[in-house]
C-alpha cells in the first residue's frame, strides 16, 4: 500500500508532495508547515485537499480512506 501511495504521489507538483509528506508522515500540523515554508496555512489547506484528491481518484475510496487514518 506504501508503494502505491508513493507512486501517486509522485505525479503531483514536488511542493505538493512535500506538503503532504510533512503532514502525514512527520505528523506536522498546518501551521508547522506553513511557518516552516513561509506560506499560508490556507495554502497548505489547499495542498492537502489536492494531494487527498488525488489519491482518491487515483486508488479509489477505500484506500484514500486507509491512507488518511494509516499515515
Amino acid at each position: 500500500m506504501e508503494q502505491a501511495v508513493e507512486n501517486s504521489l509522485s505525479s503531483l507538483p514536488a511542493r505538493c508532495q512535500e506538503i503532504f509528506r510533512l503532514s502525514r508522515y512527520e505528523h506536522r500540523s498546518i501551521r508547522e508547515i506553513a511557518d516552516q515554508l513561509n506560506i499560508s496555512n490556507r495554502t497548505v489547506e489547499n495542498q492537502l485537499h489536492r494531494a487527498l484528491k488525488h489519491l482518491k481518484v487515483e486508488l479509489g475510496d477505500f484506500m484514500a480512506l486507509a491512507v488518511f487514518w494509516w499515515i
